[in-house]
């Protein structure tokens, strides 16, 4: 049998999930259907199985598993209310939970749930499996649209589809008198004889009924006489004349219009004759006329289809059920039927037994109403109570987080709008403050989503705690126990604080965070939940709502990089910002049009001051924005694929100016793990060497230790056929990232460069020192060039040169200087 497992999900589809059974005979009972072998069950491959207009019946069958700790309320729902015959049994461990008959063959009070579609109630225990079985039985299209709901969210979902429903039903009462407009407005014919047709109908029916009578003319029978015998041919007369242009018959069957025709002019002259024959003679023709008109008029409909309209089956369908109607009545007359109620009131046996009903409903009551008024009263009073807490449950379900009952974005945002209309000079200026857990996802996949859930209901009470002890936070939620704190998302949180002093509020944010960073224990483990905090200021970082939580959610998202995991929004880090869409057209322009600079910084030996190579740095002067840092526009670069054609751009640049030195010196050029991913990147730099007749170990090629571990196993294989070319490896900004020696070790490098941060500061940090000194013997072991970056003095170079490092670059030996300036520092140097 097919087991599903229900977890969560507010709704799941069966349709995929579930077995069937074709019984052709329709004989087949619960126990020999549950005596089948599993191999005469077929799986459904349909999302909503269709054996479409069949004389079968089929049988479904599945197991459900709820796979949640706690008990799960559900709601089977089979959203098609046309099925004749339905049902449901449902077994838990072999015992019979559920019986049910239903359909919509059977009274309506007979169904589990008083709704349109057929709803089954479930109450599923965990990891206690319920086997279903549904037999469907139906004279018109055998579906079966079977979903398994969360009983709440059925409820929401159905109360907006009513809302639709009931807006659709008003159309439709209207659609009469939109024709008539539609008339008057484009002078269709068809549209005009359509409210010719409805109201010749609705004379009859009322003229049969005596409403019009009654209530229209109740001193004049001849006047009543006559409605109802110029409205039964004028029934057939616009009848003939709306089929005759609606299926466009003068086209498409000129024979069968001119034959409508004839009827509509015999119906006009029986109208006229109503004013000069007798009552008897009129009605015999109208209804003897109205035999073979009908007739006629049901042929047309299939003709023109077949024709090729098929606008023409709607009519047909619409057409059977009035004729219906009509000609059971028109045979009680003539007498080919017994006259009796049902062919008396054909047509009006539905309106009869509702008024039937409603008399006694009346009468009812007011037997009643003296016996329970007061009962009736208190009644009234209590069910406008429960729909008052309906309503407020409902608002509350909208708008807090079901998991710890935290405002969510619905009440985030209305205490945003509030602070930013209101009056009060103190909320002037405020800070959003965001807070993200990147570390839940793992305790998630770990521990699970129910235990993942109530480490959030903790933390969340933590939030609360800290909040009630600060009055600079903001209520998102007045009320006994105020919220200062929303629970955005999953592992997003949002406050609001309305102190105009930055450094303070950066100061409250740093310490909220060291709160935050505690372990939060549960079940005698203390986790860390990863807490990043990022903040947007009003009006400086936005002035509107939108603007606001989309700089928040930039700002947290810079600050789980950030390595004190805060950050304050400002548009350097918003990778969406105006500015970088506009560089990020800008510079490829500047790569087309070579509107970029090299820049070349040398390296010496520190015991000599012998130069040894250069490195070539990328400079963009903007026409417009003036400088713009490398670290802005190549990181711009590696996100929208222009860091190929610029770093192709940077090495043919570098190695045409190298060659054009009378020097032997090398020179160095900075890749980025994005080039190393390129299949044909080692062939470009070959063919590169060749056309500029470089020898390729005057080539160093660096890249950073945190791109490499980006994907080591790729990087290692392009930079072993790098150095098989005879291009020369670096490992730029040594110490800063996370790489792991042994991939070091296995890396084809010629030197490494260690970073600056640690350089610069040597001289006044005693740590510092000792860092670069035990790196320089580390690569040394691991046969590696030492190059130490940021010599801002000579002292630093004299230590570097008792550290036995390689080489130095830094401004204490040259600042980068362009090409033009690069011949005449060599000439001096």
């Amino acid at each position: 049998m097919a087991t599903v497992h229900i977890g969560k999900q507010n709704a799941l589809n069966l349709g995929e999930r579930i077995e069937y059974f074709a019984d052709s005979q329709n004989t087949l009972s619960l126990e020999q259907i549950k005596q089948l072998s599993d191999n005469a069950w077929s799986q459904s491959q349909e999302a909503t199985p269709n054996f479409g207009y069949t004389d079968s019946a089929y049988w479904f069958r599945f197991r459900m598993v709820n796979s949640e700790l706690k008990p799960l309320q559900a709601l089977l729902a089979i959203a098609y209310p046309l099925l004749d015959h339905i049902e449901v049994y449902m077994f838990e461990q072999g015992q019979l939970l559920v019986d049910e008959v239903t359909g919509d063959t059977y009274p309506f009070v007979q169904r589990p749930l008083r709704h349109r579609d057929f709803l089954f109630p479930i109450t599923m225990y965990w990891d206690t499996p319920i086997d279903v079985y549904i037999k469907v039985k139906s004279q018109g299209a055998v579906q079966l649209p079977l979903t398994l709901w969360n009983a709440k969210q059925f409820a929401l979902i159905d109360q907006d589809e009513q809302l639709i429903k009931i807006l659709y039903y008003g159309m439709l009462l209207l659609l009469m008198i939109y024709n008539l407009f539609l008339f008057l407005s484009i002078r269709e014919l068809p549209y005009l004889f359509y409210v010719g047709l409805v109201g010749s109908v609705m004379v009859l029916m009322a003229g049969t009924h005596g409403y019009l009578y009654q209530y229209v003319y109740p001193e004049s029978p001849y006047i009543q006489n006559m409605s109802m015998l110029l409205a039964a041919p004028g029934v057939c007369l616009f009848a003939s004349l709306f089929a005759s242009h609606f299926l466009r018959l003068r086209d498409t069957a000129p024979r069968l219009y001119m034959l409508l025709s004839g009827f509509a002019l015999v119906f006009i002259t029986s109208m006229v004759g109503a004013f000069f024959l007798s009552y008897h003679v009129s009605t015999q023709i109208s209804v003897f006329m109205a035999i073979p008109a009908s007739v006629v008029i049901m042929f047309v409909g299939p003709y023109a289809w077949i024709k090729g309209q098929t606008s023409a089956r709607y009519f047909i369908v619409a057409w059977f059920f009035l004729m219906s109607g009509i000609f059971v009545t028109a045979s009680s007359k003539f007498g080919f039927l017994p006259r009796n109620g049902f062919t008396e009131y054909a047509l009006t046996w539905g309106s009869a037994l509702e008024a039937i009903l409603l008399s006694f409903a009346l009468a009812d009551r007011f037997n009643r109403e003296r016996l329970a008024r007061f009962q009736e009263q208190k009644e009234k009073l209590l069910a406008v109570e429960e729909r008052k807490q309906a309503e407020q449950k409902l608002y509350h379900q909208a708008t807090h987080q079901p998991v710890d009952g935290l405002p969510n974005m619905v009440l985030f945002q209305q205490c945003l709008h509030k602070l930013l209309h209101s009056e009060d000079k103190t909320t002037r200026e405020f800070t959003l403050v965001f807070i993200h857990l990147s570390r839940l996802l793992e305790i998630n996949k770990t521990l699970g989503h129910a235990n993942a859930d109530i480490i959030l209901s903790l933390f969340s009470r933590r939030l609360e705690d800290i909040a009630h002890e600060d009055s600079q936070w903001v209520s998102i939620e007045d009320g006994a126990r105020p919220q200062h704190f929303a629970h955005l998302e999953g592992v997003i949180y949002a406050a609001v604080l309305t102190s105009a002093d930055r450094h303070a509020v950066l100061n409250r944010v740093h310490d909220l965070r060291m709160r935050l960073v505690e372990p939060v224990e549960f079940n005698s483990m203390e986790l860390d939940l990863g807490v990043s905090v990022g903040m947007a200021s009003f009006p400086g970082h936005g002035k509107d709502i939108a603007t606001l939580i989309r700089h928040a959610r930039v700002a947290v998202d810079h600050a789980d990089s950030h390595p004190e995991r805060v950050a304050l929004y400002h548009d350097e880090i918003n990778p969406y910002s105006a500015r970088r869409l506009t560089l990020m057209g800008e510079l490829s322009r500047a790569i087309q049009d070579d509107a970029l600079a090299l820049y070349y910084q040398p390296i010496t030996c520190p015991r000599d001051g012998s130069l040894v190579s250069f490195e070539a740095l990328l400079r963009w002067d903007h026409p417009s924005l003036g400088f713009i840092p490398p670290d802005e526009f190549i990181s711009l670069a590696e996100n929208t694929g222009l860091i190929r054609p610029l770093t192709n751009w940077v090495l043919e640049r570098a190695v045409r100016e190298l060659s054009s030195l009378n020097c032997e010196q090398s020179v160095s050029v900075n890749i980025s793990v994005v080039n190393l991913q390129e299949r044909d990147f080692v062939h470009s730099v070959s063919r590169l060497l060749e056309k500029n007749e470089l020898l390729a170990d005057r080539l160093i090629l660096e890249i950073t230790e945190t791109a490499v571990m980006r994907d080591p196993e790729q990087a290692t294989t392009q930079l072993r056929r790098l150095a098989d070319l005879g291009v020369n490896i670096a490992i730029d900004d040594f110490g800063t990232g996370h790489s792991s020696l042994a991939y070091m070790r296995q890396l084809p490098l010629y030197e490494v460069k260690v970073d600056r941060s640690f350089v610069m500061q040597m001289t006044q940090h005693d740590n510092d020192q000792m860092i670069v000194r035990a790196a320089i013997n580390l690569c040394h072991e691991l046969g590696f060039k030492v190059v130490a970056e940021g010599v801002e003095d000579e002292a630093a170079l004299c230590l570097l040169d008792e550290f036995s490092c390689d080489f130095a670059q830094g401004y204490h030996i040259a600042r980068p200087m362009p090409f033009s300036d690069l011949q005449r520092w060599l000439n001096s140097h």
